[in-house]
């Protein structure tokens, strides 16, 4: 009895003992194939599901070589063009547009794509799957931060004022990173508010018709007076680089300037007066600011992020 209780209990160890190894190899070949998804140019803002109809967005940057760049990281180039790659995830069952941007120390600049000249490139994507596309951008030993911006569905007016679809095209997907030519800090010109506040909601960015309520503009006529909101909601003073696009092109936002430069103090909201663009036919509006300008650092999220205004659509 005794001897067949002891094989028994070696049968039940060596039935263990092949559960683990099991558990384990699936374990590792597991955490293996999920490391290789993270690194298929997936931004850290964005959930990492590959699967299909996952309502995942992945995207990021490549190398001319083909090697995954660690975003905020520094960019080189060769003989005054930056050759890079664009890769964008869309796992979602629907197609979709998306529109690259590309801009030089904010400003909107031209870039190539197969040989042709763009200064927005429209992108249409099948359902579950990906995309990539080289272009070819001008540096010039000047030229400090590059900013890669991937609009979701460019050519949508939220027109029935539905808060969850105006939400969701809120934010544009930023990769930003420094060029190798940077060295030193650069002195910035700071817009002046024409209020300030330090009650109340504080958001990044707003943009509203009355300078002391935050309610979302939908649409307004062009040549209007509206007030941009900016806030400093931690405890620390924010520098933003604050730029207008109008149906994707970049227009002037305060002073004529098509680049502004704001230092918000820790928990207030500084508020711009502003003068809508004239048009003349319905075009999205949408203010983007970029945190912490020049100072683009692979360790500190906040200088890789962007913000937006919820898009407003100006009418005639």
């Amino acid at each position: 009895m005794s001897l067949k209780k002891n094989t028994i209990i070696l049968l039940i160890l060596a039935l263990l003992i092949m559960v683990v190894i099991y558990t384990t190899f699936i374990y590792y070949d597991n955490k293996k194939r999920d490391s290789t998804e993270q690194n298929k140019g997936i931004h850290k803002n964005v959930q990492v599901d590959t699967q299909n109809n996952s309502n995942k967005i992945s995207y990021g940057l490549y190398n001319s070589n083909g090697n995954f760049i660690t975003e905020g990281s520094n960019l080189k180039y060769e003989k005054g063009v930056l050759e890079t790659t664009i890769s964008i995830g869309h796992y979602i069952n629907d197609n979709r547009n998306y529109m690259l941007l590309i801009m030089k120390d904010f400003k909107q600049t031209k870039f190539k794509v197969s040989k042709k000249t763009y200064s927005s490139y429209l992108i249409n994507i099948k359902p579950n799957s990906e995309k990539n596309i080289t272009v070819h951008v001008p540096i010039t030993k000047l030229d400090k931060e590059i900013d890669f911006i991937i609009v979701k569905k460019p050519e949508y007016l939220v027109e029935d004022q539905d808060l969850n679809k105006a939400s969701i095209l809120q934010e544009v997907l930023p990769l930003r990173f420094m060029l190798n030519n940077t060295q030193e800090d650069i002195n910035l010109t700071y817009e002046k508010p024409q209020y300030t506040y330090n009650q109340g909601p504080i958001d990044n960015v707003f943009l509203s018709k009355q300078k002391d309520k935050l309610k979302v503009l939908y649409s307004n006529k062009g040549d209007k007076e509206v007030f941009l909101s900016l806030g400093a909601p931690e405890n620390q003073n924010m520098e933003y680089a604050a730029i207008a696009m109008l149906n994707w092109n970049q227009v002037p936002l305060i002073n004529n300037n098509v680049v502004n430069y704001m230092k918000i103090s820790p928990g207030k909201r500084d508020v711009f007066r502003l003068i809508l663009p004239n048009v003349k036919k319905k075009q999205n509006y949408q203010i983007i600011i970029f945190p912490k300008p020049y100072h683009v650092n692979k360790n500190d999220y906040e200088s890789q992020s962007s913000y937006c205004s919820f898009r407003t659509i100006i009418t005639p």
